[in-house]
């Protein structure tokens, strides 16, 4: 019975000095509170930022700039060529 006793005894006080992980440690939240939350502010950063490119293109949809305004088809850089001289170079191919 005493075996008995001092086994429990031995054993409670085994457990009570192990360190026991806490909260406190460090004074900052435990490595998987501390991982949730950086995923949190993550994932509403990409939120965010896929919001911000749906806006930029429902706006280019309602208010379309024209090709001729984006792309650079180089005659400017050949001087000013009349439009009548570009047809009549283009006649067989039209």
């Amino acid at each position: 019975m005493y075996n008995l006793i001092l086994i429990f005894t031995i054993l409670g006080l085994g457990i009570a000095f192990v360190p026991q992980p806490s909260h406190w440690d460090k004074g900052g939240p435990l490595k998987g509170d501390a991982l949730y939350w950086h995923n949190q502010k993550v994932q509403a950063k990409e939120v965010n930022l896929l919001n911000k490119l749906k806006k930029q293109k429902e706006e280019e949809l309602r208010h379309p700039t024209h090709r001729a305004q984006q792309l650079d088809d180089g005659l400017q850089e050949m001087g000013e060529i009349p439009i009548e001289d570009l047809m009549k170079g283009m006649r067989g191919f039209l």
